[in-house]
C-alpha cells in the first residue's frame, strides 16, 4: 500500500499493482483513488487502469450506486465506459429498486460509444431495459425467450448466427448473453445449435456452453439423449483447450462425476491443475471422489482417490468430500483396507472433526441425514479396525525375514516364536509341541517364514472377510448390490445402439 502510495503521487503507471491491491484491500485502495479527484481522468486511467477500477468496484463490500457512478467518472465519461462497468452499474440500479437509477442508466448506455452488439446484449440481459421498438431486440427475443418448447429453430438460429457473425468482442458478450437465455428457459437445442455454429468464441462463451449443455443433461431422461449431451461437453471442452489453451469450468467435473466416466473426469482434472486452469476447491475434488467411487477397481485407483483427497483444502471438505469415500470403502476389499489403513484412518479422523463442527441448527434434513451416514460409518470402520487389530500384534511377531539366522535370535523373540502354530511332520508331533517355557535345545524346527506369511495372511483374510458379508448401511446406490456370502457387483448401464456422436450442424 505505501509503494502504491508514492507510486500514484510520483504519476507512474502501476495498473497491474492496483489491480491486485483492489481486491485484497479494497478500502485503501479506494481513499487512494479518492485522492486523485483534482487530477486529468485520461492521467488516471493511464495510472490504474480501467479494468482495476472496476475490480475495485466489484470487491467493495457495501458500494451504493452513486459511490460507483463517481468512481468510474474518475476515470473516464460515461460515454467512453465499456461493457462490463455498465453491466455492473445496470445490475446495481436493478438491485437498488429505484426505477430513476434504473433509466438514468439505460440512457447512459444508450447515449454512450459502446458496440450496438454490446447494447443488444445489455438489453437482453436485463428484463427492464426490454424496447419493443427495437425490431431488431424483438426478433432475438422472440426466438429465445418467448419459445416454450425445445426444438430447432432454423430460422431463428440462422439471423442469431448472422448476427454473431464479426466474431468480435462485443459478438462473443452477445453469444454469451443469448445462450444463458437458452438455458434459463429450456431452448438447449436451439443454444446448442447456436454454440456449435458460432464464429465468436471466448471463455465466457464456452462456459455458458458447457452449462447449457449440462443442463441438457440433466433435463434428459433417456440414457441415450445423456449419452449424446456428455459428447457434447466433452466436444466443447476439447475445443475450448484448443482455441483458448485453458478449460472453461469445474462443472465439467461435476458431470462427468454423474456420467460415471472416471477416466474422463480424472483426466480433466489433472490437465485443469497441470495448465492452472481454475482454482482448486473442495467441489472439484469431491467430483473426482464421486466418480471414483463408481470405478470398477478400487485398488488400482487408490494413489488417485489419496492424490485427489490430499489436494483437497481442509476448510472445504464437507459431506460431499466424504460421503463418496465411504462408498469406496465399503466396497474395498480386505487387503486393499490395510494397504491403505493409515489413509481411512485420516479420513475417519477429519469425519470426526467435521461432525463436531456441525452443530444441530446449522444443517437442514439433508445434512443431518448425511452427518447421519458418516457416523455410522466411523462406527463401523471403527470396529473393523479393531476386529483386524486383534490379530495384527501376533501376527507381526512371527514374520521372520528369511535373510535373518534363526541362530542369532534372542530368547524372547524365540519364546514369542513358539507361541505360533508350526507345520507338524513325523520329526515334530503333536504329542512333543513346543512350550513357553521350552529352551533353544529342545524346541521343534522353526517354520519357514514363507509358511508362517502364508498362514497369518489367511487369519486376517478369513476374519476381514467375515465383516465384509454383512450388507453395507451406507451405500443407497440402485446399481450397487451386495449381500450376503456374495461379492459385490456393479449392474452396468446398457445403451440401446451405440452412442451418437455431437451433432454440430
Amino acid at each position: 500500500i505505501q509503494f502504491l502510495k508514492q507510486s500514484v503521487l510520483a504519476l507512474r503507471p502501476v495498473s497491474s499493482l492496483f489491480l491486485k491491491l483492489s481486491a485484497s484491500h479494497s478500502e485503501e485502495a479506494l481513499r487512494i483513488l479518492l485522492s486523485l479527484t483534482d487530477s486529468d481522468p485520461d492521467m488516471i486511467g493511464y495510472m490504474l487502469g480501467d479494468r482495476s477500477v472496476h475490480r475495485l468496484i466489484a470487491s467493495l463490500p457495501s458500494c451504493s450506486l452513486e459511490t460507483a457512478v463517481s468512481t468510474f467518472k474518475l476515470v473516464c465519461q460515461s460515454s467512453d465506459w465499456g461493457y462490463v462497468a455498465y453491466n455492473t452499474l445496470i445490475r446495481m440500479a436493478i438491485n437498488s429498486g429505484d426505477t430513476q437509477s434504473i433509466f438514468d442508466m439505460y440512457r447512459f448506455m444508450l447515449e454512450s460509444n459502446l458496440d450496438q452488439l454490446d447494447k443488444l446484449s445489455l438489453q437482453m440481459m436485463y428484463d427492464h431495459l426490454y424496447n419493443e421498438k427495437d425490431e431488431v431486440l424483438n426478433k432475438v427475443m422472440s426466438v429465445t425467450a418467448k419459445s416454450s418448447d425445445d426444438y430447432y429453430d432454423e430460422e431463428g438460429a440462422s439471423f442469431i448466427l448472422e448476427l454473431l457473425s464479426p466474431g468480435s468482442a462485443a459478438a462473443c458478450h452477445l453469444a454469451s448473453t443469448i445462450l444463458r437465455k437458452c438455458s434459463d428457459n429450456g431452448r438447449y437445442k436451439l443454444g446448442w445449435q447456436i454454440a456449435s455454429s458460432t464464429e465468436a468464441m471466448s471463455k465466457q462463451v464456452f462456459s455458458e456452453t458447457v452449462h447449457l449443455c449440462s443442463f441438457g443433461y440433466f433435463q434428459e431422461t433417456v440414457p441415450r439423449g445423456r449419452t449424446l449431451w456428455f459428447e457434447r461437453v466433452r466436444w466443447c471442452i476439447d475445443r475450448h483447450l484448443q482455441f483458448l489453451n485453458r478449460y472453461p469450468c469445474g462443472l465439467a467435473l461435476h458431470l462427468a462425476s454423474h456420467a460415471r466416466r472416471f477416466d474422463i473426469c480424472w483426466r480433466w482434472f489433472t490437465d485443469m491443475n497441470e495448465q492452472l486452469a481454475f482454482r482448486l476447491t473442495g467441489y472439484h475434488t469431491s467430483a473426482v471422489l464421486k466418480s471414483a467411487s463408481y470405478a470398477s477397481d478400487f485398488g488400482k485407483h487408490m494413489p488417485k482417490i489419496c492424490q485427489a483427497y490430499s489436494m483437497t483444502p481442509t476448510a472445504e471438505k464437507s459431506t460431499f468430500t466424504f460421503i463418496p469415500l465411504t462408498r469406496i470403502w465399503n466396497l474395498s476389499s480386505g487387503p486393499s483396507r490395510l494397504a491403505n489403513l493409515e489413509f481411512w484412518d485420516d479420513v475417519a479422523r477429519d469425519i470426526k472433526l467435521l461432525i463436531q463442527t456441525m452443530t444441530d441448527g446449522s444443517r437442514d434434513a439433508t445434512s443431518a441425514k448425511m452427518i447421519q451416514k458418516l457416523r455410522q460409518w466411523v462406527v463401523v470402520q471403527g470396529r473393523w479396525k479393531a476386529s483386524v487389530s486383534e490379530t495384527t500384534p501376533a501376527t507381526s511377531s512371527a514374520v521372520v525375514p528369511a535373510t535373518q539366522d534363526l541362530t542369532t535370535l534372542n530368547d524372547n523373540m524365540i519364546l514369542r516364536t513358539s507361541l505360533f502354530p508350526v507345520r507338524q511332520s513325523a520329526a515334530s508331533p503333536a504329542s512333543i509341541a513346543p512350550r513357553p517355557w521350552a529352551t533353544r535345545s529342545k524346541l521343534p524346527p522353526v517354520a519357514s517364514s514363507e509358511f508362517v506369511m502364508e498362514q497369518n495372511m489367511s487369519s486376517i483374510i478369513s476374519s476381514t472377510n467375515k465383516l465384509l458379508m454383512a450388507p453395507s448401511i451406507l451405500d443407497s446406490t440402485d446399481e450397487i448390490v451386495t449381500a450376503p456370502n456374495s461379492d459385490w457387483k456393479r449392474t452396468p448401464i446398457s445403451f440401446k445402439g451405440r452412442p451418437q456422436a455431437p451433432s454440430v450442424s
